[in-house]
């Protein structure tokens, strides 16, 4: 799984969300969803990252930064 994949996965399961659920929300395909999270597509477009980001409710440079492992940043969208 991409870095991409897994938080998206993290996120929605903590929404207690099936794929067809972040789909609806977001935009995208139940299939597009699926390959981002099994590492089958391993770059996001941008309007797909929007439309994740958007739905998952975070800010989609949380999608897209290098996060150490020592710091996890806040999953919340800012000024939420």
């Amino acid at each position: 799984m991409t870095a991409l994949g897994t938080r998206v996965k993290i996120l929605r399961e903590a929404k207690r969300w099936t794929q067809q659920e972040l789909a609806s929300k977001s935009g995208i395909s139940v299939t597009t969803i699926s390959r981002y999270e099994n590492a089958r597509v391993a770059m996001f477009s941008a309007k797909a990252l929007d439309g994740l980001a958007s739905a998952l409710e975070v800010d989609p440079g949380l999608l897209i930064v290098k996060i150490s492992a020592t710091r996890e940043p806040s999953l919340e969208r800012n000024g939420s």
